[in-house]
């Protein structure tokens, strides 16, 4: 649930919505569980707009649809790993790549990571 001091804003669009709405169903239909969000909401503060919630989803496949495809919106896929070489062969394995994040308590460790990351 959003706090009432949470900045948060609509998605672009009603298809753009419905579009990140049916991949976290599908991702649902998949069997993955949803920690945060996975509905639309309505913040008091404006009723009208194309709200969908933070959402964390998280023990699904590789092939899931929203591990699969670009939806550009609040909608995060948690895979977990065994290796690092194994998370990065995961993540470069995509026809996409718009962009990527590494996050580690080493900062050296994480830039090495990222750096072998093909993406942007």
């Amino acid at each position: 649930r959003l706090g009432a001091q949470c900045v948060y804003g609509p998605l672009n669009n009603a298809m753009q919505r419905d579009r990140v709405e049916e991949l976290v169903e599908d991702a649902r239909a998949d069997g993955a569980r949803v920690v945060a969000g996975g509905e639309r909401v309505r913040p008091p503060s404006a009723p009208q707009g194309f709200f969908y919630a933070p959402t964390i989803l998280a023990d699904l496949p590789d092939t899931a649809r929203i591990v699969r495809e670009e939806q550009f919106g609040p909608a995060l896929p948690v895979l977990s790993y065994e290796t690092v070489d194994e998370a990065v062969e995961r993540a470069n394995d995509s026809e996409y790549g718009l962009g990527a994040s590494v996050w580690g308590a080493n900062v050296a460790e994480a830039t090495g990571v990222a750096a072998r990351l093909q993406a942007g």
